[in-house]
């Protein structure tokens, strides 16, 4: 079953009062192209700030955080996941995926 989307999502504040109405596609355009241009200069600091300092002034102040958050999980989902397969199947030795598990519950735990 696919979900779709709505054009257009109304977002709220903590009242339920309106506060900004977003065009979904804008959302996920932009955080399509964050996550390609940030793996793409993954090792490159100053090219990371330049492409966050880019997409901040694409999408403006108030969608940068949407942007960078479905960023993230399309991030997580289209790079890190068929990464980790191809670590899995070509080096079944190093425990990659154990070793991010510790990771996420050190940074729970002292963070």
């Amino acid at each position: 079953m696919t979900h779709q989307l709505p054009e257009n999502v109304t977002i709220v504040d903590d009242n339920g009062i309106p506060d900004a109405i977003i065009q979904v596609d804008t959302i996920q355009n932009a955080a399509t192209r964050l996550m390609y241009a940030m793996a793409a200069n993954s090792g490159d600091e100053e090219a990371l700030k330049q492409v966050s300092a880019k997409y901040l002034d694409e999408v403006g102040v108030d969608l940068f955080g949407y942007v960078t958050a479905a960023a993230l999980k399309l991030m997580t989902i289209y790079v890190l996941e068929p990464t980790l397969q191809v670590i899995d199947a070509a080096l079944p030795t190093i425990p990659m995926r154990q070793k991010l598990t510790d990771a996420h519950h050190n940074a729970e735990e002292t963070l």
